[in-house]
């Protein structure tokens, strides 16, 4: 949700009635530099969220009438302190690939922490996929686990996994940005705009050594120190995520979060077919 604009000028006439008590010239020149530079990062963090950008990108793709094909890799484990790789081994390394048809019918494969591929039907109940039926197929037999973690996250598709595991992180929702980079590009044959993610935790602080803003305190308490690095492609036709390479490193919570997305197909997803009622070994209710 946007801040209103109204919102963004008490904050600034907060700060600087705040420095005018002072009394000082100088003070009340650098509190007045420092409502403008934090009322600037606000709007910044409104106006460009790397997370608004994700999600509306995801709903989009998951909203789009041609199916699609898509690979996603997710690797999550301690961070070192200096943040600039993991410190042991991985809590979680997650490969999936997946096909959506117009529908939101989709047949997925799950490669979890380097055993074996487990393959999924998810069969959408009306437009929603979130409500639908889950199973896995071993053999040619179709067994019910929709109450299972993996099919809570894939009855939301691909979003599910960006929402569970990759940046759910508060940092990214409230402190980070993406950046247009000027360059053609395209992905899956769809031209593409490209964006770089950025964090936006040092500007922050540095306001805050400067002169305390609440509204900032607030959302450092809640992200911790982090750094994202990273970038995303979304159709320039629909604003539907098209790739995403982001890495994620948390340093109070030494946590680190390596993703990687990519659609590879766009349309030409034929209708996935349900399961014969001969192969369903367990039925969903």
């Amino acid at each position: 949700m946007h801040r209103p604009k109204w919102a963004l000028t008490l904050v600034a006439a907060g700060l600087l009635l705040a420095g005018l008590a002072c009394g000082f010239v100088d003070d009340i020149r650098g509190v007045v530099e420092t409502v403008d530079e934090a009322v600037k990062l606000l709007q910044e963090l409104d106006n460009q969220s790397a997370w608004e950008r994700v999600s509306n990108g995801l709903d989009t793709l998951a909203q789009q009438t041609e199916g699609y094909a898509a690979t996603l890799r997710l690797q999550d484990g301690p961070g070192d302190a200096a943040g600039t790789g993991f410190s042991g081994a991985l809590s979680r390394d997650v490969i999936v690939t997946m096909q959506v048809d117009a529908a939101n019918n989709a047949l997925a494969q799950i490669q979890a922490n380097g055993g074996g591929t487990q393959n999924f039907y998810v069969e959408a109940r009306g437009a929603d996929a979130r409500n639908g039926a889950v199973y896995r197929v071993d053999n040619g037999q179709f067994v019910c686990v929709s109450d299972s973690e993996e099919a809570r996250l894939l009855r939301g598709g691909l979003s599910g996994y960006f929402d569970e595991y990759g940046l759910e992180a508060k940092g990214v929702q409230m402190l980070a940005v993406a950046q247009e980079v000027e360059e053609d590009a395209a992905i899956a044959g769809r031209a593409a705009t490209h964006y770089r993610l950025e964090s936006r935790i040092r500007e922050a602080l540095d306001i805050l050594r400067r002169f305390d803003n609440d509204e900032l305190q607030q959302k450092i308490d809640e992200a911790g120190t982090f750094t994202l690095t990273g970038d995303l492609y979304t159709d320039e036709a629909t604003g539907a995520l098209l790739k995403l390479e982001s890495v994620y490193h948390n340093t109070d919570h030494l946590q680190r979060v390596v993703m990687s997305f990519e659609v590879t197909q766009w349309g030409g997803i034929a209708p996935i077919a349900p399961p014969s009622p001969g192969s369903i070994a367990q039925a969903c209710p």
